[in-house]
């Protein structure tokens, strides 16, 4: 299961935003990440919005497949700092 952060939004003032490329892989975004940040995706869903953390490929490629079969009208990939990896892992 995910681990969000709330707002989602918070993700866009808060992390780095990442170059999205359609066909781009987990170790593509890992490898723009600095010292303490991790990995998040931006989704929306249409009816709401979300920020997850993306700790593992298996996370990445659920939340891609999402984004492919149409389930997710957006996905957007950020650095979030390590004050964001806290609270995320808190929940």
């Amino acid at each position: 299961m995910g681990k969000y952060i709330n707002p989602p939004n918070r993700i866009e003032t808060e992390g780095r935003p990442l170059p999205s490329i359609y066909d781009a892989t987990f170790n593509y975004y890992e490898r723009q990440l600095r010292l303490g940040e991790g990995l998040f995706a931006l989704g929306d869903r249409g009816s709401f919005c979300f920020c997850v953390l993306i700790p593992d490929e298996e996370e990445f490629l659920e939340f891609f497949r999402q984004y492919e079969s149409g389930r997710l009208l957006k996905l957007d990939f950020f650095a979030g700092t390590e004050e964001l990896v806290k609270i995320a892992l808190a929940d």
